[in-house]
């Protein structure tokens, strides 16, 4: 029921980018305002990840279960309904916060619940559902959105989330262990501060440039809070986010690498659907079209990626990763309206 739920709340992520230049003509935006429906999802996705070792201390897996899905169900049926921008951001806030509850207490509760060396198997199984259901989702989201339009998206939302919920009755077991665990409320602060003032910095790029006030003030209020939260966590007896396994240089490196990479995997998947179907004047069926073979690559390398791992070594297997997305954005710097 939980990996059921972990594909629903996954497939609400990156559905809507196919369906940002319906929003941008509905709500009379622009693309800057608009893709804040999709960044305001990563970024309270982003909040909420740091709260899952509360969270999943604090609370069973039942109520875990029924919560996030009636907040991402809430955020839905207001998604399905809104008026103007900020009230779909709303709804979407909702559904993050769903969606940031919900993953990561998979993972949490996988490696608490499945012998140890059963984990490899189990985590890879669930990382291949996770990374197919936004595939999928994205590939039918731009069928739907051609076909009966964006707010039927949300409707889908709905009507799944009630179904698991039902079933939820009856098949998810109130049988975890909880905890009187603190939570240390300046550090959820911080928290937000930090990714948010980073996050809207680098949003007003398109609007003002990078030398403008509205770019640099938010970006530096953002990384001096986040530092501030780094020295917090490292004074906390029972920190929000455990960062000390920052100090292993080799899972630091591949931190890095994963979130320079990931950055621009979501920028590249909210900027080409605008492209493809403002200025290329596609559809949104082309424009889900187009971004399948690499989402289906994505599935792929989900499998070949770790035996390649065993065979070469992470290093290499790093490199390359590196040099062919380098290779395939410096071609996106030659797109034209015939491409």
């Amino acid at each position: 029921m939980f990996i059921l739920a972990s594909s629903l709340v996954c497939i609400a992520q990156s559905i809507i980018t196919t369906g940002l230049v319906y929003l941008m003509s509905d709500f009379s935006v622009s693309s800057t305002q608009a893709q804040w429906s999709y960044s305001a999802f990563l970024l309270v996705v982003g909040v909420m990840i740091p709260l899952s070792a509360f969270i999943s201390r604090r609370f069973s897996a039942k109520s875990i279960f029924f919560f996030s899905l009636i907040i991402f169900l809430l955020g839905s049926i207001i998604c399905y309904f809104s008026t103007s921008l900020v009230v779909l951001i709303i709804g979407r806030v909702l559904q993050a916060i769903g969606n940031g509850i919900i993953m990561p207490y998979v993972q949490i509760l996988l490696l608490r619940t499945i012998p140890e060396e059963k984990w490899q198997t189990y985590m890879g199984a669930y990382g291949l559902v996770i990374a197919i259901a936004p595939v999928i989702g994205s590939f039918l989201g731009g069928f739907v959105i051609s076909l009966y339009g964006w707010r039927e998206l949300f409707s889908f939302f709905t009507i799944s989330a009630i179904i698991l919920l039902v079933l939820g009755v009856f098949f998810v077991k109130d049988n975890t262990p909880t905890e009187d665990y603190p939570l240390d409320y300046a550090s959820v602060v911080l928290s937000i501060i930090g990714c948010a003032g980073i996050m809207l910095g680098f949003t007003n790029v398109a609007d003002y440039g990078f030398t403008h006030y509205m770019v640099i003030l938010p970006i530096i209020i953002g990384i001096i809070t986040l530092i501030l939260f780094v020295k917090r966590q490292s004074k906390l007896e029972k920190p929000l986010i455990n960062l000390s396994i920052l100090k292993n240089k080799y899972f630091l490196v591949g931190t890095i690498f994963i979130c320079i990479l990931f950055a621009c995997l979501n920028g590249c998947t909210g900027l080409l659907p605008i492209f493809m179907q403002g200025i290329a004047y596609n559809s949104a069926i082309f424009s889900a079209s187009v971004l399948l073979p690499g989402g289906l690559l994505i599935i792929a390398f989900n499998i070949i990626g770790p035996l390649l791992t065993n065979r070469i070594g992470i290093k290499k297997v790093l490199i390359m990763g590196c040099v062919i997305s380098i290779i395939g954005f410096a071609a996106m710097m030659f797109y034209t309206q015939d491409s």
